[in-house]
């Protein structure tokens, strides 16, 4: 029997594992950044315990053009994109193909979002500050590493990661462009974010309107 498949009760229960790991560390000039709806309350968790301000990431996926379900690259609101060489060349996709959708998703999906959500107002900077990316769980490290690339783009002084789950593999290759990382469990085989949790609700895309979270 997997020890670790419901592993975590909840976010709840993610939450305080995460917070236990974080207890000690020197969050001077820190931001709390979250990159997905249902790792929000998680991020304004450690963020509400650490007395830190809390920022989101927009970010959209990038889609190969004959299957709709396979993730090809992503773009984040200040137009960062990341992309997957072997899936390009597996499936015949320009380079120049990605920078188009993400130029598509950026103007018809993430700028009117983020307007709604910040009421207009930009997002807070990232220059010279310590940036802790939390998320709910980290599967391919896709989403994270289109984060980092941005945080570091804009003038980060430092990038790293909160989870209560990744795979062992996916800190190796993230530890080449981030900071730290800090994590609860490390599956040596991932299954899916969800295996790890025993409940793992979807969290209502208006928890992101600004008035809801510490900036």
């Amino acid at each position: 029997m997997d020890r670790q498949k419901d592993f975590f009760l909840d976010r709840e229960d993610a939450l305080n594992h995460l917070i236990e790991k974080l207890e000690g560390v020197n969050f001077y000039n820190t931001m709390v950044l979250s990159i997905s709806t249902d790792a929000m309350s998680l991020a304004q968790g450690v963020a509400n315990h650490f007395e830190l301000p809390l920022e989101h990431l927009f970010i959209q996926s990038i889609y190969a053009p004959e299957n709709p379900d396979c993730t090809i690259g992503i773009v984040s609101e200040l137009m960062d994109v990341v992309f997957d060489d072997e899936l390009l060349r597996a499936f015949d996709i320009s380079v120049d193909y990605v920078y188009a959708k993400a130029q598509e998703s950026y103007e018809k999906k993430i700028l009117p979002l983020a307007r709604k959500m910040r009421l207009g107002e930009p997002i807070t900077p990232f220059a010279g500050k310590n940036i802790l990316i939390v998320d709910e769980g980290v599967e391919t490290g896709f989403s994270i590493e289109v984060a980092i690339k941005t945080c570091i783009n804009h003038g980060c002084k430092s990038a790293s990661i909160a989870t209560p789950v990744l795979s062992s593999d996916v800190e190796s290759y993230l530890l080449r462009f981030c900071d730290c990382i800090y994590s609860v469990i490390r599956p040596e085989y991932f299954v899916s974010t969800n295996y790890y949790y025993k409940e793992l609700q979807t969290q209502r895309t208006d928890f992101l309107r600004r008035e809801n979270f510490l900036v």
